[in-house]
């Protein structure tokens, strides 16, 4: 048998406006200037990691939080997509 590896393209970025803070997600993990603020989000990510079947995690979550916050986002990476392969 052959292990099972989830993975996903690094690098994504996306930044969101909650709480009258900027916070920005990069490869799973939140960053901000207000370590409140990163510490509280980087507790609501799932301890599991991302799905492997989403292209663009990072944007997803920061969807995700900014609704649920009643923020928005206000900048994001888009992924490079590679032909042939389904997400």
């Amino acid at each position: 048998m052959f292990p099972i590896v989830l993975c996903y393209n690094s690098h994504m970025t996306a930044t969101i406006f909650i709480l009258g803070k900027k916070a920005t997600i990069t490869d799973y993990e939140w960053r901000a200037d207000n370590p409140a603020v990163a510490n509280l989000l980087n507790s609501l990510l799932d301890p599991a990691g991302p799905s492997g079947a989403d292209p663009n995690p990072d944007l997803t979550t920061a969807q995700e939080i900014a609704i649920r916050f009643n923020g928005e986002v206000l900048d994001f990476e888009p992924v490079k997509s590679e032909t042939g392969i389904v997400y």
